[in-house]
């Protein structure tokens, strides 16, 4: 019986006493931690302007995230604006009215219309995507990402979205 404690502590107790005595895990539960702490406080923030525009309560703020016209040019110089700020080139831009109730997706909410924008974009990676994304969903303007690809050089993305108004 004590061979066998001495031989589960030699292979299984040990070891695992030398990883945590060298740290490996504690930085893995710090990053973790702190990684959880940054995500926080942007939920925080986030939680702090959505309360910001409910206690204004200020049509031009909401008609800033859902506006009451598809405002095609606005809509295309800010996500050009969002696009340029991830370090894209923008090759193409396309933006369309969704009018036709047989093709508008069933998420839309009715009384409100989509407009499907579709992006071309080169000179990219994968962090220059992540900033991308996080510049799209930090944008005034209420934004699905509904579709992605990337070529297999990596560099150039197509992306497809769709905003929304309410006339």
């Amino acid at each position: 019986m004590v061979i066998i404690i001495f031989l589960a502590g030699t292979w299984f107790i040990i070891p695992l006493w030398q990883e945590a005595r060298s740290g490996q895990v504690l930085e893995e539960a710090r990053d973790q931690l702190q990684k959880a702490q940054t995500d926080f406080q942007q939920l925080k923030a986030q939680g702090k302007l959505w309360d910001k525009l409910l206690v204004q309560q200020s049509g031009q703020d909401i008609n800033l995230m859902v506006p009451d016209a598809p405002n095609l040019p606005d809509v295309l110089f800010e996500l050009e604006s969002l696009v340029r700020d991830a370090g894209f080139d923008l090759l193409s831009i396309s933006a369309v009215d969704v009018k036709d109730t047989k093709t508008r997706s069933s998420s839309v909410p009715s009384g409100a219309r989509a407009v499907k924008v579709s992006l071309s974009l080169d000179n990219g990676s994968y962090l220059k995507f992540k900033t991308l994304l996080g510049n799209l969903r930090s944008a005034w303007r209420l934004l699905s990402l509904e579709n992605f690809n990337f070529s297999g050089r990596e560099t150039a993305y197509s992306v497809e979205l769709t905003t929304y108004y309410m006339p």
